[in-house]
């Protein structure tokens, strides 16, 4: 059932919904640092405006004052009338951008507050060495804009039985455009910015980094089978918005797991014939099902070979790396974890149509599960 959502702001964000097509089927316009393009023919530009100060205020609520958001291209598509209401995608393209100084986040202040109580001067050294390399990575970020990509859902109700439209009302959604249907949702003004890592985490990072004078990082790179999480995150940003290999386009589907499992072998994972995880021999050609699978239908994928084989293993999302990977748990979807700035996960993703954004943000709403590197 719609139901009226009321905003933070004063102003009205929905106007009447007088669902009547209009002659235009595609209107560009543009003011201040907003560019909105409206491909429906049921929306009018009022209420395309109306609509994206309603996403617009779910953004600045969702991250709080650790950042901002600059230069909005909103396009309004994909418009699906169904039985009592009109759906529209909405996808949002901001610079983004981090205000809240690195040693200012939960992380790094517990990092901090560890490394004070460690007395060893060579634990504290190494310590200090490795609090400073997380600062260096994150100051690369610090009020660096970004551009990032946003997908909302909206649906309209249509217009009662007496002609007359219902004012008011409708639902807005996050969303992520998974290969068997949209997984949506709710998104409203009340949304909190959650922070993705503690000052625990931070505590627990310092305590646990060093075992008989390895790092984490150390130990990972002695395994007879390696992966380079900073190779396959490069490939994943250089390849983000390609053409989908497989999609509506061509009729082969979506290209999710064909991505992520190629972004895993550009950190080294190497193709297994024999275990069915390898690329397309050709184009129009598939690759093997575990290279193209999900995993989401139990039969076969990348999220369940790259179990088996014990690269990855399930973790928490504050135990996410860059070059984990995220399965979704309501539908068949998988992307790769490409920024932790600042306490948030941006992700990297194809599907069945081309991406316009390299970067997508996690929404604290989605229900998926992390996988990170175990070699």
């Amino acid at each position: 059932m719609l139901k009226t959502i009321r905003m933070i702001s004063a102003c009205v964000l929905v106007a009447a919904i007088t669902f009547i097509p209009h002659a235009s089927m595609y209107s560009v316009y543009a003011q201040d640092n907003v560019k909105i393009t409206n491909n429906c023919t049921y929306m009018t530009e009022k209420q395309t405006e109306n609509i994206f100060q309603a996403v617009k205020e779910n953004m600045n609520a969702g991250y709080g004052d650790v950042f901002t958001f600059d230069n909005y291209e909103v396009l309004f598509g994909d418009e699906r009338v169904n039985d009592d209401y009109i759906s529209v995608n909405i996808e949002v393209v901001a610079d983004m951008t981090d205000i809240r100084h690195p040693e200012e986040n939960p992380f790094m202040r517990g990092m901090a507050a560890a490394i004070e109580e460690i007395t060893d001067s060579d634990k504290k050294a190494v310590a200090v060495r490795k609090y400073e390399e997380h600062l260096q990575k994150q100051m690369t970020c610090y009020q660096k804009p970004i551009e990032t990509g946003f997908l909302y859902q909206v649906h309209l109700p249509l217009a009662n039985s007496s002609g007359r439209s219902v004012e008011n009302e409708y639902e807005l959604f996050h969303m992520v455009d998974a290969e068997d249907g949209d997984i949506l949702t709710p998104a409203g003004p009340d949304e909190i910015f959650q922070e993705l890592y503690t000052e625990a985490d931070g505590r627990n990072y310092v305590e646990e980094m060093y075992k008989e004078g390895l790092t984490k990082d150390d130990i990972m790179q002695t395994r007879a089978v390696s992966y380079n999480k900073s190779a396959a995150v490069r490939y994943a940003k250089n390849h983000a918005t390609d053409e989908p290999e497989y999609s509506t386009a061509n009729g082969m589907g979506s290209d999710c797991a064909n991505f992520v499992s190629k972004c895993l072998n550009a950190g080294g994972i190497p193709e297994d014939r024999a275990g069915g995880w390898y690329r397309a021999p050709r184009a129009g050609a598939y690759g093997g099902d575990n290279w193209i699978r999900t995993g989401y239908y139990n039969n076969g994928g990348v999220v369940p070979y790259m179990l088996n084989k014990d690269y990855f293993k399930a973790v928490s999302k504050s135990n996410a790396t860059l070059g984990s990977i995220i399965g979704w748990n309501d539908k068949s979807h998988v992307a790769i974890v490409t920024s932790l700035e600042n306490n948030i996960i941006k992700y990297s993703h194809h599907s069945n149509v081309k991406k316009t954004s390299v970067y997508y943000t996690f929404s604290n709403s989605d229900n998926a599960t992390f996988y990170a590197p175990k070699i």
